[in-house]
This record gives C-alpha cells, sequence and structure tokens, in this order.
C-alpha cells in the first residue's frame, strides 16, 4: 500500500528560517531593506511588526508556476511571518548549472536556498537521511465503518486512500516502525488521525518512541484530529 509522505516541513522550515539570516549564538541579523539589525532570539515573534524583505532561490519543474509567490503556501507564510520573499526560480532540469554560477557570484547570493524534491516511495522504503520533518495524512479508515461514509466518497475516491487495515491502524503502526532510521533528536512527525484514534495512535508511538513527546490536537468540531510526535 502506497501513502504519500512529506519528508520535509517547507512550510514549518521556511516559517522559521525565512526572516533569520546570520545566525550566530543566540542572535540573528534581520534583513530591514539594505540593512542588518541584531535581533535576540527569544523575543523574536512572527508576524514581523515591520515588514522585511529577503532573497530566496528555489527550483520549479517545468511547464508549472514559476513564481512561488503565486502559490498559496507562500502566500499564506507571507500573511503569517510578514517577510517578503523576492524569489530567483530556476527551472529543475536547469538548476544544476545555473545554481553553481549564482553561488559563485557574491552579487546574486540568495540568502537561503530551498529546493524540495518529490519522489513515489513505499512509506520510507526509498527515503534516505535524516529528516527534521515527517508529515502524512495516510488512510484511516477501517473497512466497518464504509456503513457510515456518504456514497458520493466510496463511489469516487480511491479506497487505497481511504481503508487501512487493523481497525485504520496499520499504516500508523507502519510509520512508528519504520521512520525511527530517518529520524534525530528534535525530529517531529504529524499525521492526520481519525477522531476516535486518538488514544491509539498516541500508544503505537509511544510503544516505538517511549522519551518522545506526543501532542493531540483537535478540530473545529472538537474532535481529534491530529497528532503531533516529539523525538
Amino acid at each position: 500500500m502506497k501513502c504519500r509522505t512529506v519528508m520535509q516541513g517547507i512550510s514549518l522550515f521556511l516559517a522559521s528560517s525565512i526572516a533569520l539570516v546570520g545566525c550566530s549564538g543566540n542572535k540573528v541579523e534581520l534583513r530591514s531593506q539594505t540593512d542588518f539589525q541584531e535581533v535576540d532570539v527569544a523575543t523574536l515573534q512572527f508576524p514581523l511588526q515591520e515588514t522585511t524583505t529577503i532573497k530566496g532561490m528555489t527550483t520549479f519543474p517545468a511547464n508549472t508556476e514559476s513564481n512561488p509567490n503565486n502559490r498559496t503556501i507562500f502566500k499564506r507564510l507571507q500573511e503569517a511571518t510578514n517577510v517578503e520573499v523576492e524569489w530567483t526560480a530556476i527551472q529543475s532540469d536547469q538548476w544544476g548549472d545555473k545554481i553553481t554560477l549564482a553561488m559563485s557570484d557574491v552579487n546574486t547570493l540568495p540568502d537561503f536556498v530551498m529546493n524540495a524534491g518529490f519522489s513515489t516511495s513505499d512509506l520510507f522504503e526509498k527515503i534516505e537521511g535524516k529528516k527534521d520533518i515527517i508529515v502524512s495524512n495516510p488512510p484511516y479508515i477501517s473497512e466497518n465503518e464504509k456503513i457510515y461514509m456518504d456514497k458520493s466518497v466510496l463511489n469516487y475516491e480511491p479506497h487505497q486512500a481511504l481503508f487501512a487495515k487493523n481497525n485504520g491502524l496499520e499504516i500508523y503502526e507502519r510509520i512508528a516502525n519504520e521512520s525511527g532510521k530517518l529520524l534525530k533528536q528534535g525530529s517531529k512527525i504529524y499525521m492526520e488521525i481519525g477522531f476516535l484514534q486518538g488514544k491509539a495512535v498516541k500508544k503505537i508511538f509511544k510503544d516505538s518512541f517511549p522519551n518522545s513527546e506526543i501532542t493531540l490536537k483537535k478540530d473545529i468540531n472538537g474532535n481529534d484530529r491530529m497528532i503531533c510526535v516529539k523525538i
């Protein structure tokens, strides 16, 4: 069974790193137009009181939107942080040559580089290296719950993306058992869960990671809907 996992928490990463330029100890230098202002990390809060602009470099697949600021995720990020990003976007098949040239010229150096990639993998089978964040919305509906589901979902949604064995817990068990090789101290796993699965999923991850911090989050109806596991 295949399940989509996002191995880099892009939005969370950017929210913290985009506005931090030139870190040194407990201080960071925050770009304000053409000047740098030293800021104590402990007092840094988002959104910033004054709009800050920084330069970023990223890649995009051919025949897709080339300006990241036109994508919803970056629009929301700017609203949440008050940080504007002036992007240099390089088509993915030209990335190798152009990034080398850009990084070799002090006049075109960006404040940060974001290079996100995608691959097809049965959970973590083809994923390598340590990850800071894993985000997953796996299949979690039990076969016994079919009778409660709308026919439009049953008839038109791929069942592989909806249902999981072991009362809907199969993929959570696999994530708990197979993710250890990718995690390090401080890594986090974010997952959507069924509204009746909170205690069961929490136990699964507590058994695999006894020293982890596990937090359940509720949806707008007050039901358990997301779980965060901090290693």
